[in-house]
């Protein structure tokens, strides 16, 4: 530890306590930068973590670039092992988490630093000081905004890392872990209840497995009851496309084959997130869907479908407002107003900035309900939908899809299938811009009445329990922040730390 650094200039350390240098925290005393110049991708290539696939300190891997092995070859000093700690460097900096063992293999970047920290401090313990208050503040006030906030590597190495005595720092880290954990674990049950409702969407409306369904029952001779049977099978997810294609044709007796051969399946268990559909009423559901599938502008679609627009789910399309900066009156109120660029958080709970019901009322923004779908129109978020979970507001960079009944999970699943396609009609030379009509008139496909009913039934299901986590998540994390700096000042241990006591080396 060189002779200068003075950790009190930067954080309080406990009596008993210590505190290094984050680079006499690692094991060879480096830190360092990814890949340069990653290059496009390679879908042969090796994954790297990049600043959008990190989210408040948890990855979100729905979108991961591959780096040419060539290239990757040249930066095996940053190439991922496990139980490294990631540090983002440009844009959001300041995120840290712990890497999996199943990122072994990955790299990452130049915005990203690998810190392979010396296990007698332990990487849990370091990334929780990198998320305190006071390591936040020093990276703060280092962090270059010439052209986007950047951290650089010597100011990364002096981050200074407490090190409490050996029972202070275990009783810390039980608390500050289980409630990551928590966290975790409802993040991961979140991308597996959306998982499952995108599965059914694509399988009803845009697949269209029990139409298909039907049409090879009709195919094979089968009589209405047999194709009603077949659509069950597929929306139970008792037998596949394939496997109903692959029965044999030609037997007087089809019906009774196929009933039979279907039946064998059923067992009474419907897929994953179907457990709340009787078996009478996924009967009724699969009689809703049609035979036969006819040409349109959106390609082959169940016959007696339409082609719609997003407004035709709608109650209302509405843009946001922005009240006057200059009216102090209008600004830190109670109302919830979002911002185009938050919307890359899919579930919507709170916002950065709130403004006062006079605010409101004098200007152009207006409230929007719980259960409403936001499509971001400008900038870099520019056709990023998400759902709000509460009563709120935004700004005009915000369109509001306002649903109408048993429409809200089908439009918001739509929406999102639709991100591409919305982010490609986006004009504008200096900045990428959508507007309100871009998106409400965006060409939708409007299925039978009786199926969106069933489907908002399942889906809403999942939507629901996806919120419940988010709330959890976001009391939680507000429990974890609000904790941390009382545990890292010793406030709230059990058991009082003492000069003598072991310290962690």
């Amino acid at each position: 530890m060189l002779s200068e650094f003075n950790p009190s200039e930067y954080l309080t350390v406990p009596d008993g306590w210590g505190c290094k240098r984050l680079s006499d925290c690692t094991v060879d005393g480096n830190i360092s930068y990814g890949i340069v110049q990653p290059g496009l991708h390679d879908e042969n290539g090796i994954p790297v973590i990049r600043i959008n696939n990190v989210k408040n300190g948890q990855l979100d891997l729905s979108d991961v670039l591959k780096v040419a092995p060539e290239i990757e070859k040249k930066y095996e000093r940053t190439r991922l092992k496990g139980g490294e700690v990631l540090l983002t460097l440009v844009g959001s900096t300041g995120q840290s988490f712990v890497v999996q063992e199943d990122l072994a293999g990955w790299n990452v970047p130049r915005a990203i630093a690998v810190i392979r920290v010396d296990e007698k401090v332990g990487a849990d313990w370091v990334n929780i000081c990198l998320q305190s208050k006071e390591t936040k503040h020093f990276l703060n006030v280092r962090a270059n905004t010439t052209v986007q906030k950047t951290l650089n590597l010597k100011d990364v190495r002096d981050i200074p890392i407490l090190i409490p005595p050996k029972k202070a720092k275990e009783s810390v880290e039980d608390i500050a872990l289980s409630l990551s954990r928590k966290i975790e674990l409802n993040r991961k049950t979140n991308q597996t209840l959306e998982n499952i409702a995108q599965a059914i969407f694509k399988s009803w409306f845009v697949d269209f497995e029990p139409t298909r369904a039907k049409v090879i029952a009709k195919e094979k001779g089968g009589d209405e009851e047999a194709q009603t049977l077949a659509a069950q099978a597929v929306i139970r997810g008792a037998m596949t496309l394939e496997q109903l294609s692959e029965l044999s044709t030609g037997s007087p007796k089809m019906d009774d084959r196929l009933h039979s051969l279907i039946m064998q399946r059923f067992r009474n268990t419907p897929s994953a997130g179907l457990d709340k559909l009787t078996p009478e009423s996924i009967s009724k559901l699969a009689e809703q869907f049609p035979n036969a599938l006819i040409d349109s502008e959106l390609g082959e679609i169940p016959e007696g479908w339409k082609v719609g627009m997003m407004q035709d789910c709608c109650v209302r399309v509405e843009s946001g407002g922005t009240p006057k900066r200059s009216e102090e009156s209008y600004w830190g109120g109670n109302v919830k107003w979002l911002s185009s660029g938050e919307v890359r958080n899919v579930i919507i709970l709170d916002t950065k900035e709130r403004i006062s019901e006079e605010g409101l009322k004098n200007s152009s923004a207006k409230l929007w309900p719980k259960g409403s779908t936001v499509v971001a129109m400008y900038g870099a978020t520019a056709g990023q939908v998400c759902l709000l979970a509460v009563e709120m507001t935004a700004n005009q960079a915000c369109c509001a899809l306002i649903p109408k009944d048993n429409q809200k999970s089908y439009l918001f699943l739509a929406a999102k299938r639709s991100i591409e396609e919305l982010a490609g009609k986006a004009s504008g030379s200096a900045q990428q811009n959508l507007n309100k009509s871009l998106v409400s008139e965006h060409k939708l496909l409007a299925p039978s009445g009786h199926v969106l009913e069933a489907f908002d039934t399942v889906a809403s299901r999942l939507i629901d329990k996806w919120q419940q986590n988010s709330e959890e998540n976001l009391v939680l994390s507000e429990i974890r922040d609000s904790l941390l700096p009382k545990l890292l000042s010793g406030e709230l241990l059990t058991e009082p730390a003492k000069p003598n006591m072991e310290q962690t080396e």
